[in-house]
């Protein structure tokens, strides 16, 4: 009764109170009023609506903090079969400017932790050289290790560690062609090698690296959680993304959204007839952003501000990617769109190797 009623009740209790201290009541009348007053209460309707209070106001806004737009960096190739790695505000895509050396192309891009310096390579006449550009100073310094060699990577897969002083990245063994897991240290030039046939391309925490593919092991199911050494110290489980099973497929180029909690990486058929960009949690469930049309691939997901993700699209037949362009998905609305295509640049063919970093050029 008192949970149905209980502002009336406790009314009466008061009044039944302050009447007897006022008029001196005896106690017996006191006890007729207390009975009149829960009477009073039971016969009352609830103040609330009969099938259950109205819920609270939500807060308006968005599900996650708003990110910054940021800055942007890709590769645009050229007419002449030439490349140029650039850096532009997110928000002001096509307004780009080169930071790649003027002599020769290059290609890939990858934004230190303090968005400051991007890391690129030499496509012709430095094949595969590593070299880092210094955003705010324009310089850019060719890296080697202690014994002068330079270093190679593949840049789908560097990594870079918090602090910018190291990065973990794969390149082809000489001889047998296969991955090796190595990481640089920009503070000694020391290149270590870690584990062969192993391709990691992102990192969760402080600690953890993610991979995707191993060597020619074709037939796995999972991304592999990996120490700062390289081992293998768990799993996420992908059985099949929505109708898509990935049990005799390809999973690799993960790339880790720390914001959603999700992953993106790329996921195919054995032979690559068939593939497209998958989405997931650490759980290991999953769906496909789209599949790729017949005669093209995407490739390299990397996340940009706000839930929005952002692939190349080229022809299975453009080993070079002078045709690609960048497509962008946004998880939170699921529109798949263009983002930025060579024809939004004058003279360029295609564009790739995004890459983006929250923060701006401010020191």
């Amino acid at each position: 009764m008192v949970g149905r009623a209980g502002p009336q009740f406790l009314c009466w209790i008061f009044t039944a109170v302050f009447v007897a201290g006022m008029k001196r009541i005896p106690i017996k009348s006191l006890s007729i009023l207390l009975i009149f007053g829960m009477i009073g209460a039971c016969d009352s309707q609830p103040a609330l609506d009969p099938e259950g209070p109205e819920p609270p106001a939500q807060a308006e806004g968005p599900a996650y903090p708003v990110e910054p737009a940021g800055q942007a960096t890709f590769t645009v190739h050229w007419a002449d079969r030439s490349s140029s790695v650039h850096v532009a505000p997110f928000d002001d895509i096509t307004q780009s400017r080169v930071v790649s050396p003027s002599e020769g192309s290059w290609a890939g891009g990858r934004f230190s932790p303090e968005g400051h310096r991007v890391l690129h390579v030499g496509v012709h006449p430095y094949p595969g050289y590593a070299h880092l550009t210094d955003l705010v100073s324009g310089s850019t310094t060719s890296l080697r290790d202690q014994g002068g060699t330079p270093i190679l990577p593949e840049m789908d897969t560097v990594v870079w560690m918090p602090g910018g002083s190291r990065f973990y990245y794969d390149q082809r063994a000489s001889i047998s062609g296969q991955p090796m897991l190595r990481r640089y240290s920009l503070l000694d030039s020391s290149a270590i090698r870690l584990r062969h046939e192993v391709v990691a391309s992102t990192r969760i925490g402080l600690d953890t690296l993610v991979a995707g593919l191993f060597g020619a092991n074709v037939g796995f199911r999972s991304l592999r959680y990996l120490d700062l050494d390289g081992a293998t110290i768990g799993v996420i489980p992908l059985d099949s993304l929505g109708d898509f099973t990935v049990s005799t497929g390809l999973l690799y180029s993960p790339s880790w959204n720390p914001a959603r909690r999700l992953m993106a990486f790329v996921v195919s058929d054995a032979d690559d007839s068939n593939s497209g960009i998958g989405i997931s949690d650490l759980k290991g469930t999953g769906s496909l952003v789209a599949i790729t049309p017949d005669g093209l691939v995407d490739r390299r997901p990397r996340w940009g501000p706000n839930g929005l993700l952002v692939f190349d699209r080229s022809e299975v037949r453009d080993g070079d990617l002078e045709r690609a362009k960048l497509m962008s998905f946004d998880f939170d609305t699921g529109a798949l769109s263009d983002l930025l295509s060579g024809t939004d640049l004058p003279g360029a063919t295609g564009v790739s190797h995004f890459d983006w970093t929250p923060r701006g050029l401010s020191p």
